[in-house]
Formats: structure tokens, sequence, C-alpha cells
């Protein structure tokens, strides 16, 4: 994925994991990354202090001209009834799956004009899934 970033956090985000998951995604920024997707997909719980650790990477990241994007919890989930009672999904660009929340040039490997991601966009997700790398 052409200059994005990735990361998943799954489970609880409250109380008792925000210090760590804080660490984590400062970390990516201060190593350089300007463009994070925050894939909370299988997250099943996010408390205050949950939602104050993605309000400040965004800050972070807005102070620094760069993105971040959101896989939001899955439909249906407690968690995701609270990101959007709190509007968490309207702060940030938010998807329901780990390619909507790329932009097409993420999988567009020529410098000419994006292009719509095709099955080689799929590939290359699931590679990066696989590897758990950036």
């Amino acid at each position: 994925m052409r200059g994005w970033e990735w990361v998943r956090v799954s489970g609880e985000l409250d109380t008792g994991s925000a210090a760590e998951v804080h660490r984590a995604l400062h970390a990516r920024v201060e190593d350089g990354c300007r463009r994070l997707v925050v894939d909370l997909g299988a997250l099943t719980f996010c408390d205050s202090s949950g939602a104050s650790v993605l309000l400040g990477l965004r800050r972070t990241m807005h102070g620094l001209r760069g993105a971040v994007h959101l896989v939001l919890p899955a439909v249906g989930s407690g968690a995701r009834r609270v990101f959007e009672i709190w509007g968490l999904d309207r702060a940030f660009p938010s998807h329901d799956t780990l390619v909507g929340a790329l932009p097409a040039a993420a999988f567009d490997r020529r410098p000419a004009a994006p292009a719509a991601p095709g099955p080689e966009a799929a590939r290359d997700v699931d590679q990066l899934l696989h590897r758990g790398a950036r």
C-alpha cells in the first residue's frame, strides 16, 4: 500500500488499554507515518478514554498535515453504536472495510493518475493482513 500504513485494534479500547494503544499509534507517527488506517473492525468495546486516543491521533496527524482513516467496528455491534452516538464515525473518514478505507492511489503502482483498485489491490491487502507488516 503505497504511502499508507495500517494498524488493527481489536477487543476493548478502554481505560485499561488506552495507554498501550496510544503508544502504538503515536510510535507510527514518530517513525514518520503521515497516512494511517486504524482498523477497528474487531473492536468489541470503546469507552471515552479510547475515543480520546483516536481524537488525539486525529489532532496530531492534522497538525502534521497527515490523514487518519478508520475501519469502523462491525455493523450492529455495541462498539459501532457508540461510535455513531459520539459522532466518531463523522469525525474521521470512516469505512466498513480496509479496502474501502484506502484511497485508490494507495494501490496504484504507476506514477500516473490513480486508478480504481482492481483484483491486484485485494491481493495487496490480503498479503498485508497475512504479514501484519507496515
